[in-house]
């Protein structure tokens, strides 16, 4: 992977693979992040409840930990960012 990217070397690369991770690591509960349905700025310890108030359509657990799981993607993307 360091070749397709042409990193300077190994190490650079293991460095952005656990600075990644870390990333990952750092979401928790009182994350913030936008609903994917209706783009509302909630915490993820709120999102069912905001699923339950405003989405009639989110009415199986499948559908829930769908879009729980966009959510946590978008958070995460964010967090890369910085």
């Amino acid at each position: 992977m360091a070749a397709i990217l042409d990193l300077p070397n190994e190490s650079f690369h293991i460095t952005l693979v656990n600075l990644y991770f870390r990333f990952i690591n750092t979401m928790s509960s009182s994350s913030a992040g936008k609903c994917p349905l209706c783009f509302t700025t909630i915490l993820v310890k709120n999102f069912k409840r905001h699923c339950d108030a405003r989405h009639n359509s989110v009415d199986t657990k499948e559908k829930y930990e769908k879009l729980l799981k966009k959510l946590k993607e978008i958070i995460n993307n964010l967090l890369c960012f910085f």
